[in-house]
C-alpha cells in the first residue's frame, strides 16, 4: 500500500448573515460574471451569502497550482477570500489570494482538507470546506532552475528547490560546506552571503524509491537593494497572520543598496486600518475577515529602489467571553474549548522561541534579535536553587517583565531545577524533587502578582516519567478540609469512600497558621477521617486550613491564576502522558487553565503503515506491515541509508483491536525492523494479551508529527490545550548529512515540526535561542540546538549571518520562519 497518508479535519460549512443577493466569481471587485444581474441571484431574489465551488481540481506534485473559488449571494459585492485551516498542508504549500485564487506548489503526495472563508462588502462570511488531492507523476526531475534569483550581500537569502515525479517524499542534500549557504533536507538553500561573487550549490534529491538527480544551482552575490522575505515558490512576502478585530504588527526587512538607509512605502493594496511607518513597521487593527494583497517599496537613502507584492491572511475575529470556570475577576490569558486565548479573547496561538538554554539570562548586550519576530518566549530560571545559592523569582522578574513584555512578547516561566539543591528537573522522576520545585513557586508567589496577567508558568522543565499515573497524580489537584495534624500525622474531613490524597505524592498545606508544600505517604483513616502523612513534622498549626494536592492544586491555592504550562513525562517527550492523563488534570485545575507541553525531539522521517498482522513470539511482539513497498517502511532509501538503518526507539499504535493495551506509544529496542517485500516487520518489547483482529491498526514511527499532531490537537474537545514548546534538529543541528553521507533517522526538520504544528493550530517554540555548543554562549553554524553563533544570544534582524543554519530556518525563513508567521502579542501594546 502507499505510506503517503491521508490527513484532514473534517469542518462544516458556516454561513453568517445576509442583506442584499449577488453572486461573484470570487473577484475582489465583486463583479460577476455568471448569472445574477445588478447584484442578485438569477432568478432576481435575494440570497445567502455561500462558497459556491463545491470541488477542487487535483493538484500535481512540483507543478504550481491555481484554481478560482467563487462565492454569490449577500451583498453581491467585494467578495474577499481567506483560509481558515488547512491539513496537513506539508511545508505550508497551499493558500488563497483575495480573489479566491487558491494556489501553492505541493512537494507531497497527500489529501489536503481546506477550509475557506469568503466575506462580502456588508462582512458577511460564509465557510466551506473542500478537499485537495496532490499526486506524483512521472520520472523524478528538479523542477528549479539551476540559475537562481541573485542575493544581496550581507543579506539573508532562501529559495525552495523544487522537485516532481518519482516517490516522494523527497530528500535533499549537498556537498556544500556550510556557510555561506546550507542546504536542508526539505530542499530549502539558505544562504547569509557577505562577500559578493557567486555561489554554486551543488543540491542532489532523493525519492522514496531511491531515485537520485542532481544539479548544480547558480546564486549571484552583489549589492543590488532587495526586499527580505520573498518566498521564492510564488515571488511573494507571505506576512504573518491578522484576526479581525485584534491588533496586528509586522516589520518589513531589506538588505543591499548604497545608501545609509531604507524607507519603506506601500505602492498599492493597503487596507484603510492599516499604517505603514517609513521604518517599515505595519500596524493596525483589522475590522473583517479576508485576505490582502499588497505591493510595497523600498528606497534607500541614494535613491535605489525595489518593489514586492505581499499576501496578509485575516481571519475572523475568534473572540470568546472567558468561561465561567476561570473566573470573572480573572484577566489574564485562558483557556477555552482546549485553545489559548489571550487577556481580551482573542486566540493566541503562541509563536516563538526558548530564549536561553546554558548560556545566558538576559537579552543584554544586544542579544535582542528574537524580539522582533516572536509573541511568546519561553526563558528558563535555572538557578532557582542551586547548591552555591538560591536565586529569589526577583531576580527573573525584571526579564518577563522589561524584556519580554514590554516588547509584546508572553514570557513563559520555566522553572528548570529543583530548589536549594542545584538538581535538573529535565528526565527527573522524583516526586520530593517536583515538590521542591512546588514550594519555590509557593514561596515567590508575589513576586509574580504584578504581572500575573502577562505572564505563563512552566511548572518543571520535562519532569516526570512516561507513560505514568505518577506523572498525572503529581499534576492533578485534589483539596479538602484539614480536621487536624498531629506530628506528621494530617486528618482531613472528606466523607469520599475512598481516601482523596491515595495517589498524591505532596500537598500544600494552607491555613492554620501554617503554608508549608510537604511530601505526603502512608494514606490511611477511613471516611471522615481519612489520614495522610507528612515527610516532615508540621509545627505552628492552629486548627483549620486546607490540604492542596498535586502541583496544579498547589499553585493555584497560592495565588497563581495564570496558564500553568505541563510538560509531558519522558523528558518532555512522551505523547501517552498527554494522551492519556492530561484532561484528568485539567478538569482537576479550579480555573481549567492548563496548558501542555511536547517536546518533540527525533526523526521526521513521517511514515506509518497499516497493520496486517500482531503475534506474540516469547518475551516480544511481532507487528507484520500491510506494504508492498520495496523497501521497509521505516526504513526509506534516503541518501547513504541503503535500507540498513535498524529502527527507533518508539512506535505509536492506534486502532488494534482485539488488543488493545497495544495501543498508544510503545517502546522497543532498536535492530527491531526487519521482513521482506509484502511481510516487514517491526518488534516491539513485551507481549499482549488478545486476539488480534485483523485487518485492525496503525503503526506510525514515533516521530511521525503529522500524525501525532493531529491526535494532541484532537484533545481541544476535552478542553486540552497542547503546544510544542520545545523542537529543534539532531545531529549536528540540522545539518541534513551524517558524515556527509545522508539525513541521520535522528535529525529532525524544522519545516515538518512546525507545518504539522500549524496545520492543526499548536503553539510552537524553537530550542534554543542560544546553547552549550560552545563557550560564551557560541554555537557553530550546524552545532547543536543554537539559533546564534555569537553569544550570549547576539543577533539583529540587519545581520542574518550571526544565525546557525537552524536559526536562519526558525527565525528567516520566508514561509514557516517567526517573521512570516508570528507579530507581537496585541494585548501588550
Amino acid at each position: 500500500m502507499s505510506l503517503h497518508r491521508v490527513v484532514g479535519i473534517a469542518l462544516i460549512a458556516v454561513a453568517c448573515g445576509s442583506s442584499s443577493s449577488g453572486q461573484s466569481d470570487g473577484g475582489v471587485d465583486g463583479s460577476a460574471d455568471t448569472g445574477g444581474v445588478d447584484g442578485n441571484s438569477p432568478d432576481g431574489s435575494s440570497s445567502t451569502l455561500v462558497i459556491t465551488t463545491s470541488s477542487l481540481p487535483g493538484c500535481t506534485v512540483g507543478m504550481a497550482y491555481s484554481q478560482k473559488l467563487a462565492a454569490t449571494g449577500g451583498s453581491g459585492m467585494g467578495y474577499v477570500f481567506d483560509q481558515v485551516s488547512a491539513a496537513p498542508n506539508n511545508a505550508l504549500w497551499t493558500y488563497v489570494m483575495p480573489d479566491g485564487t487558491v494556489s501553492g506548489t505541493p512537494q507531497m503526495a497527500e489529501t489536503e482538507t481546506v477550509t475557506y472563508q469568503v466575506t462580502d462588502s456588508a462582512a458577511n462570511t460564509a465557510q466551506k470546506t473542500l478537499s485537495l488531492t496532490c499526486t506524483a507523476s512521472g520520472m523524478l526531475g528538479i523542477v528549479s532552475p539551476a540559475a537562481l534569483p541573485a542575493a544581496a550581500a550581507g543579506g539573508s537569502f532562501a529559495y525552495q528547490l523544487i522537485a516532481q515525479g518519482g516517490i516522494p517524499p523527497y530528500i535533499w542534500s549537498s556537498s556544500i560546506t556550510p556557510k555561506p549557504c546550507y542546504v536542508d533536507w526539505d530542499g530549502w538553500i539558505l544562504c547569509s552571503p557577505t562577500a559578493m561573487g557567486t555561489l554554486s550549490v551543488p543540491v542532489t534529491v532523493t525519492d522514496g524509491n531511491g531515485a537520485v538527480v542532481s544539479q548544480t544551482e547558480s546564486i549571484s552575490v552583489g549589492g543590488t537593494l532587495v526586499l527580505a522575505s520573498i518566498d521564492s515558490t510564488d515571488q511573494l512576502i507571505h506576512l504573518p497572520p491578522a484576526i479581525a478585530g485584534n491588533a496586528y504588527g509586522a516589520t518589513l526587512n531589506a538588505y543591499g543598496g548604497s545608501g545609509s538607509g531604507y524607507t519603506f512605502t506601500a505602492t498599492s493594496g493597503l487596507p484603510s486600518w492599516a499604517t505603514l511607518s517609513p521604518l517599515g513597521a505595519l500596524t493596525g487593527t483589522p475590522a473583517v475577515s479576508g485576505n490582502s494583497a499588497l505591493t510595497f517599496k523600498v528606497t534607500d537613502s541614494d535613491g535605489n529602489s525595489a518593489t514586492a507584492a505581499a499576501l496578509m491572511n485575516v481571519t475572523s475575529s475568534g473572540k470568546v467571553s472567558r468561561p465561567s470556570y476561570n473566573g470573572s475577576a480573572q484577566s489574564g490569558f485562558f483557556v477555552s474549548g482546549g485553545q489559548l486565548y489571550d487577556p481580551n479573547g482573542y486566540p493566541f496561538v503562541l509563536r516563538g522561541i526558548d530564549r536561553c538554554h546554558y548560556d545566558s539570562t538576559s537579552w543584554a548586550n544586544g542579544a535582542s534579535g528574537a524580539l522582533s519576530s516572536a509573541n511568546a518566549v519561553r526563558f528558563f530560571q535555572y538557578n532557582i536553587g542551586s547548591a552555591t545559592g538560591y536565586y529569589p523569582a526577583s531576580h527573573f522578574y525584571p526579564v518577563a517583565s522589561d524584556e519580554s513584555i514590554a516588547n509584546g512578547i508572553l514570557p513563559i516561566i520555566t522553572a528548570a531545577n529543583v530548589a536549594n539543591s542545584g538538581t535538573g528537573t529535565s528526565c527527573d522522576s522524583s516526586t520530593t524533587d517536583l515538590a521542591a520545585v512546588v514550594g519555590w513557586w509557593v514561596t515567590n508567589e508575589s513576586t509574580w502578582t504584578p504581572i500575573m496577567n502577562k505572564i505563563a508558568i512552566n511548572i518543571a522543565n520535562e519532569w516526570g516519567p512516561s507513560a505514568s499515573t505518577t506523572w498525572q497524580y503529581s499534576y492533578q489537584a485534589v483539596q479538602s478540609a484539614i480536621s487536624n495534624i498531629a506530628g506528621t500525622t494530617i486528618t482531613i474531613s472528606s466523607t469520599a469512600t475512598t481516601n482523596p490524597f491515595a495517589s498524591t505524592p505532596f500537598a500544600l498545606v494552607s491555613g492554620g497558621g501554617v503554608n508549608e508544600v510537604v511530601v505526603l505517604s502512608a494514606p490511611g483513616g477511613s471516611s471522615g477521617a481519612w489520614t495522610v502523612q507528612s515527610s516532615v513534622a508540621i509545627t505552628g498549626y492552629t486548627g483549620g486550613g486546607t490540604l492542596y494536592g498535586g502541583a496544579v492544586g498547589a499553585l493555584r491555592a497560592a495565588g497563581y491564576t495564570a496558564p500553568l504550562v505541563i510538560d509531558s513525562g519522558g523528558c518532555g517527550q512522551d505523547p501517552t502522558d498527554l494522551l492519556q492523563y492530561a484532561t484528568e488534570i485539567q478538569a482537576s485545575d479550579p480555573l481549567q487553565n492548563c496548558v501542555f507541553a511536547f517536546h518533540a525531539y527525533g526523526g521526521t522521517l513521517n511514515y506509518h503503515a497499516n497493520i496486517s498482522n500482531v503475534a506474540t513470539s516469547g518475551s516480544s511482539t511481532v507487528i507484520t506491515l500491510d506494504s508492498d513497498l520495496p523497501y521497509h517502511p521505516f526504513s526509506p532509501p534516503y541518501p547513504g541509508n541503503n535500507n540498513n538503518y535498524t529502527g527507533q526507539d518508539a512506535y505509536l499504535i492506534s486502532g488494534v483491536q482485539g488488543i488493545a493495551a497495544i495501543n498508544g506509544l510503545q517502546t522497543t529496542n532498536h535492530n527491531n525492523v526487519g521482513g521482506t517485500k509484502g511481510a516487514w516487520t517491526v518488534t516491539l518489547s513485551g507481549t499482549f494479551t488478545g486476539t488480534y483482529t485483523s485487518g485492525t491498526g496503525t503503526i506510525v514511527t514515533g516521530s511521525d508529527y503529522d500524525y501525532l499532531f493531529s491526535q494532541l490537537a484532537a484533545l481541544r474537545s476535552k478542553n486540552v490545550a497542547v503546544g510544542i514548546l520545545e523542537f529543534g534538529p539532531g545531529n549536528e543541528s540540522g545539518d541534513p548529512t551524517t558524515n556527509g553521507v545522508g539525513p541521520s533517522p535522528t535529525n529532525t526538520s524544522i519545516q515538518q515540526i512546525i507545518s504539522a504544528a500549524e496545520a492543526y493550530q499548536l503553539p510552537w517554540a524553537y530550542w534554543a535561542w542560544d546553547d552549550n555548543n560552545n563557550s560564551g554562549g557560541q554555537t557553530s553554524f550546524t552545532g547543536w540546538f543554537g539559533a546564534t553563533l555569537s553569544g550570549p544570544g547576539l543577533y539583529t534582524r540587519s545581520t542574518p549571518s550571526a544565525l546557525t543554519a537552524a536559526g536562519f530556518d526558525v527565525m528567516l525563513n520566508p514561509r514557516f520562519g517567526l517573521g512570516a508567521l508570528a507579530s507581537p502579542a496585541a494585548v501588550f501594546e
